[in-house]
């Protein structure tokens, strides 16, 4: 094989520089008694590998799980909170018909007892009306409606009236607070327009 000028060029500068002191580019360094080893870096092998992908799926697999857990829990929080704001609501609600239901009962029972009293009272007035005029007998008379019953049987003494008998006092529920009236019978020999209730 014949050289051509740039291999004879290329050793040339070789013989150049091998004389100089300058090692050629294809030379190895010489070490001065020491053996240098050529460290090769350990690849992991597909097991290795293997297993770091299994513990990395895992991991996300445990984090994935303890969110849903903590998810979870919290969903469970916010019912068992919400069916307690429903139950306490519920028995206010029914706390609050009861209340309304026993008033209403009361006003009924109330105005029961009013309607009785009105009734009784206006049959005894029939029944002073319907006397004759100049005959005798059992007369009533009632006071004024005032605020207590002491006063209503005060007024019912004032009365210029023979002695009572069958005194009673009742309240006129129709004014709120109540007010007191009271009555009485006397026996006359009079017309019952002489002997007028004050």
């Amino acid at each position: 094989m014949t050289r051509g000028p740039e291999n004879v060029f290329t050793g040339w500068v070789r013989k150049a520089k091998t004389k100089s002191g300058e090692r050629a580019p294809s030379e190895k360094p010489k070490t001065a008694g020491k053996v240098e080893k050529a460290v090769t870096p350990i690849s992991p092998t597909a097991a290795e590998i293997a297993a770091e992908k299994h513990r990395a799926v895992e991991e996300r697999n445990r984090a994935a799980r303890a969110q849903y857990e903590a998810d979870l829990a919290e969903q469970r929080r916010k019912v068992d909170e919400f069916n307690r704001l429903t139950a306490e609501m519920n028995r206010k609600k029914a706390e609050q018909q009861a209340a309304a239901q026993q008033a209403l009962d009361s006003h009924a029972a109330q105005m029961a007892r009013h309607q009785h009293e009105v009734s009784d009272y206006k049959g005894k007035l029939a029944q002073q009306g319907n006397e004759a005029p100049g005959s005798g007998g059992l007369r009533q008379v009632t006071s004024a409606i005032v605020d207590s019953r002491e006063a209503a049987m005060a007024a019912l003494m004032r009365l210029p009236v023979g002695s009572l008998t069958n005194v009673q006092c009742g309240e006129v529920k129709m004014y709120s607070p109540p007010k007191w009236t009271c009555w009485g019978f006397y026996q006359s020999d009079t017309k019952p327009s002489d002997a007028s209730a004050q």
